[in-house]
């Protein structure tokens, strides 16, 4: 009898130990939890905060991980599953050949996040004869691009390569990059790069069981997958007072705007109308919920069906409403607030002296391009966000600018893709910065594999 009320004492004792450290954890130190994260991403069926194919790098500021093969969907903008297989060398190719006619850099643009693996541009060009190699990293920048190319041509011979600039976010990425070399104002060789705005870290997923099941709102669970893992843990984490108010009312005001235009586009059937008169009154009525799941609804079926209307500012209608949608309700951390991250005393910025920090990067970007061009052709794009292309107006793009003293192509598709939007009615881009299959064969019949 002692005994069994020795054991009842031991068992009680360090289940209410686990209470007070999860109290502990959670109000004290503030620590978050994976549920703070959100679940963006659905990964063969299972909900995540990232897509998964991230791994910690020594090298560079994002990397896949090799011998990914997995079905992902972003539930938030295009709720669509498509399979991505990454090769052995961490990237996304099918196929892994000696030698290429052409290797394509860029970031997610290239990668071709949303679309299956035949429909990404080195995707469409394998299936017209071309040997050509994917190198595109999801979330990375020109700094990655340089060691990137620098790091597979060691390995590897090529004719050609198509370098994609996304003014969507390649500036922006540009500037928050650093690397040791910056020091000598030359590019990235030997030492790793950081992304100043990037966590790197905090896109590493834990086991599926974590993310979907009650463990995803314990802090305790969240602070000891993290220290196993070695990760740096922000403990206490300042809480996101944001007034979110302010962000309800563009979210919902832009939202309407675009149910309003999606209501009379050129494919949406009588059934779909009804379906988004009902989301209006959700969303009038403060029925978020029921506003969500009607959205993620409407949302799979236009995109099964290929429904991609532009609206008249030039956007895809079915996938701005989702979205839109899923901001105005979900509010999700890793949307609203990045953290900065304290990056290594070996990146101190100390070229020319310079304040202008962007000016000398771009500098160090053009270079690097000039001295390549004189081993192996360089094709250069410039591409836009989908959310960009009515602002343009002929400006010529910093990039095209520096180089046009050179033989190096620097070919600006913003015009082409303006003066599309301006004539037709389906969309190019699947959500703001990833082209469709459309949208790929488009971009291709603008650069030298037109043919």
């Amino acid at each position: 009898m002692l005994k069994n009320k020795n054991l009842y004492l031991i068992i009680t004792s360090f289940f209410l130990s686990i209470i007070l450290c999860e109290i502990i954890a959670k109000y004290i130190l503030a620590i978050k939890t994976y549920d703070d994260l959100g679940r963006r991403y659905n990964v063969d069926n299972f909900y995540s905060f990232s897509p998964g194919f991230f791994k910690n790098s020594s090298t560079y500021s994002l990397e896949h991980k090799p011998f990914y093969n997995h079905l992902v969907s972003d539930e938030n903008w295009y709720p669509k599953q498509e399979f991505i297989s990454i090769d052995k060398n961490g990237y996304r190719n099918s196929i892994i050949n000696s030698r290429y006619d052409s290797v394509l850099i860029g970031d997610s643009f290239v990668f071709g996040f949303g679309e299956n693996q035949n429909n990404t541009l080195s995707g469409i060009l394998n299936s017209r004869g071309y040997k050509v190699y994917n190198l595109g990293i999801v979330g990375a920048g020109p700094a990655t691009y340089i060691k990137v190319k620098n790091d597979f041509l060691k390995k590897n011979k090529v004719k050609n390569i198509s370098l994609f600039f996304t003014t969507a976010n390649d500036t922006d990425n540009l500037n928050n990059s650093c690397w040791k070399e910056l020091n000598q104002c030359t590019f990235p060789n030997k030492g790793k790069i950081y992304r100043k705005d990037l966590d790197v870290k905090s896109l590493e997923t834990p086991k599926f069981i974590i993310l979907n099941s009650w463990l995803r709102y314990s802090s305790l669970v969240f602070l000891i997958d993290n220290f196993v893992k070695g990760n740096n843990i922000e403990i206490f984490g300042i809480k996101n007072n944001i007034d979110f108010s302010r962000f309800d009312n563009y979210f919902k005001t832009s939202l309407k705007k675009y149910l309003k235009e999606l209501k009379h586009s050129h494919c949406i059937l009588n059934e779909e109308i009804i379906k988004i008169k009902r989301l209006e009154e959700l969303i009038e009525t403060g029925k978020q919920n029921e506003a969500e799941n009607e959205s993620l609804s409407l949302a799979k079926k236009l995109i099964k069906r290929q429904c991609a209307p532009i609206s008249s500012d030039f956007k895809n209608l079915t996938t701005y409403t989702r979205g839109f949608m899923t901001e105005f309700t979900k509010h999700e951390v890793t949307y609203i607030s990045k953290k900065t991250v304290n990056i290594s005393k070996d990146c101190e910025y100390n070229c020319n002296s310079t304040e202008d920090q962007l000016y000398e990067k771009k500098k160090i970007f053009v270079n690097w391009i000039k001295s390549i061009n004189n081993k192996v052709k360089v094709d250069l794009y410039i591409v836009p966000g989908e959310w960009q292309i009515k602002q343009y107006e002929g400006k010529i793009h910093w990039l095209c600018d520096y180089l046009k003293t050179t033989k190096i192509n620097c070919n600006d598709t913003r015009k082409h893709f303006k003066a599309y939007y301006k004539n037709n009615k389906h969309a190019l881009f699947l959500d703001g910065a990833h082209l469709n299959l459309k949208g790929g064969q488009f971009l291709l019949s603008h650069t030298q594999f037109k043919n």
